[in-house]
């Protein structure tokens, strides 16, 4: 089970990314057959390729992610 600090770390590299409209990174964040539910209406993306498009998708929507 991952301590407290790993769970910190992974959570602070995440908005890193996140905040960072790096979809590349964002989408290096997952396995190659990563699964990711997103609300509606973006709904399931399966694997990094699908992850980077909804990503990108997102951050081309909003000014800044934070």
């Amino acid at each position: 089970m991952p301590t407290t600090e790993q769970l910190r770390e992974t959570i602070a590299r995440y908005a890193a990314v996140a905040s960072s409209r790096d979809a590349d990174a964002y989408a290096a964040l997952f396995t190659e057959d990563a699964v990711q539910i997103d609300p509606y209406p973006a709904g399931v993306h399966n694997g990094r390729t699908e992850i980077k498009e909804f990503i990108s998708q997102s951050f081309a929507a909003c000014e800044t992610m934070r």
